[in-house]
């Protein structure tokens, strides 16, 4: 899957650090984080709980590199289009900085309609109600 420099990861990357800039990692909440590994495999939301909660790489970051191969292959249309979500909350005149992109994608991908938040620890998977 080579998506390095298509217009999707040129805007997710250079248009995302310019809004989510510093500090240079994420300040998305614990729930912010779960939500998003939900939506992908067993493998694939295990990386992504490390990079965000662990590393804390910027959204930006993770979303690049989601739609460039970070995921199982099985999980790649599902970042794509969390990576299409972000990239027209980039184009919202009225997200000005971290907050109000995260406020967008959250809120976009809430409109997107998913499975109850699933919370997931190093080794077992619970459903919160």
């Amino acid at each position: 899957m080579d998506k390095y420099g298509t217009p999707l990861w040129i805007k997710v990357v250079e248009k995302g650090k310019k809004i989510e800039g510093s500090p240079i990692s994420n300040s998305l909440t614990d729930i912010q984080i779960t939500e998003i590994a939900s939506r992908f495999s067993d493998a694939s939301s295990m990386q992504l709980l490390w990079d965000l909660k662990k590393a804390r790489y910027r959204l930006f970051d993770e979303l690049g590199m989601m739609i460039t191969g970070r995921v199982d292959e099985a999980d790649s249309k599902e970042a794509e289009e969390m990576a299409e979500i972000f990239a027209k909350c980039l184009d919202n005149e009225e997200v000005k900085d971290r907050k109000t992109l995260y406020d967008c994608f959250f809120k976009k991908l809430a409109v997107k309609g998913v499975p109850p938040i699933q919370v997931r620890s190093w080794n077992k998977l619970e459903e919160v109600e």
